[in-house]
């Protein structure tokens, strides 16, 4: 789950979530290791750039908790509130 987890928070937001925002460097491969060891990440700041559900922020931080007894399962996963939310299907037909 914690890769499914990974891929979700990549197509979301475009980028790793563990990855700090800087040019890569050496330092920044530690913090990276740092990261995710401790489950260290954040959403965008810029709110209306990247627009993210507190149902996909709820879901993302239990898929990519460091705990393996604590992170999600397949089957919580797909009951989560995130894949019940219903979004208005819009098509225009000219």
């Amino acid at each position: 789950m914690w890769a499914l987890g990974i891929m979700i928070y990549e197509m979301l937001v475009g980028y790793s979530p563990f990855v700090p925002l800087k040019a890569f460097s050496q330092e920044n491969e530690k913090l990276i290791k740092e990261n995710i060891l401790k489950g260290e990440f954040s959403f965008p700041y810029d709110f209306n750039e990247i627009p993210i559900s507190m149902e996909a922020k709820n879901l993302l931080r239990r898929m990519l908790c460091p705990q393996v007894k604590r992170r999600l399962r397949l089957e919580n996963v797909m009951d989560h509130e995130f894949f019940k939310i219903k979004i208005p299907l819009q098509i225009s037909i000219e």
